[in-house]
């Protein structure tokens, strides 16, 4: 049996390689640090690997505060090609209970086919019934669409009414433009409404940037229904939130800080300045997301009022 890490192996140990402190505003403004929650330890291991597929068996270890371990979770991950270049992808997730015993709870089918420029995907969603065996919670299909820089995906999900018939319970709409190396993503989502057709509830813009010092640099704008203070407006948005996400490479880790700003109850805008409510230190990070190969220890650091 050929056993594969897909992470680096000191990630392997990701309890001991790598931590996490983060610094919140309290009630009274007052700096609050607080250490991240539970690590996890992910292993991974191919089953099997050929030329119609692979088999993958990933394990997640979670351990609470006090590096106790707790109930793991276990996933098969099947994919099959297609001669066509097509590929169904069969997910199974297993969850133990507090005696450690694995109990099956989704299983999820996806269905890609298509071309670089044109994907179609049919996904459906099992969950253990009450009769024990599996039945179908949910149905979603999405095409994306591709044109150089440009590219949009609209996703329509599908679940059982009382009748047991599948009606349109949400769709999402994104639209993503990549220009001089800033990434701009609109999405739109919709629900049904009472009538019966769908409603646009909310609406979320971002724009991705990288500074000279690698600095990764994301301002998102947060457009929903129930706006404090004010009322619903069916198919008009309004505005919730702006937040500014900073993530900093730093010697051994990076610096993660939340700045954000909203309308108040009595005034729709917003205020001149951004107030940072979150900064978060993570010693044996990098900024792709993987963990550094160096061994680091944590660090904290509190908002600037």
């Amino acid at each position: 049996m050929k056993v594969l890490v897909l992470i680096s192996i000191p990630a392997l140990l990701l309890a001991q390689a790598e931590s996490r402190t983060s610094t919140y505003r309290g009630a009274n403004g007052e700096a609050v640090v607080m250490p991240q929650p539970p690590k996890v330890k992910v292993e991974e291991k191919v089953l099997r690997e050929d030329a119609s597929g692979r088999v993958v068996e990933r394990v997640v270890r979670p351990f609470d505060s006090e590096g106790r371990p707790l109930p793991i979770e276990k996933t098969v991950i099947e994919e099959s090609k297609g001669a066509d270049g097509g590929s169904v992808v069969r997910t199974t997730v297993y969850r133990a209970d507090i005696s450690g015993h694995l109990k099956l709870t989704q299983r999820e089918t996806l269905q890609v086919s298509g071309s670089k420029d044109y994907t179609q995907e049919q996904r459906i969603v099992e969950r253990p019934d009450l009769n024990g065996g599996l039945a179908v919670a949910e149905k979603s299909q999405a095409v994306t669409q591709s044109n150089g820089s440009d590219s949009k995906r609209d996703m329509v999900v599908f679940r059982p009414a009382l009748s047991g018939r599948f009606e349109t319970a949400y769709r999402e709409v994104s639209q993503s433009r990549t220009v001089g190396g800033r990434t701009e993503v609109q999405t739109d989502k919709y629900e049904a409404a009472s009538t019966g057709n769908m409603t646009l509830t909310g609406q979320e813009t971002s724009s991705t940037t990288r500074q000279p010092d690698g600095t990764m640099v994301q301002e998102v704008t947060v457009y929903g229904l129930a706006a404090p203070g004010r009322v619903a407006q069916p198919g008009k948005p309004q505005l919730r939130e702006q937040r500014v996400v900073e993530t900093k490479p730093v010697a051994g880790g990076t610096v993660e800080t939340v700045s954000i700003r909203r309308p108040s109850v009595t005034d729709q805008k917003l205020p001149a300045g951004y107030t940072k409510v979150a900064e978060t230190v993570c010693a044996g990070c990098k900024l792709s997301g993987g963990p550094d190969t160096s061994a680091s220890q944590a660090q904290t650091a509190s908002p600037k009022n």
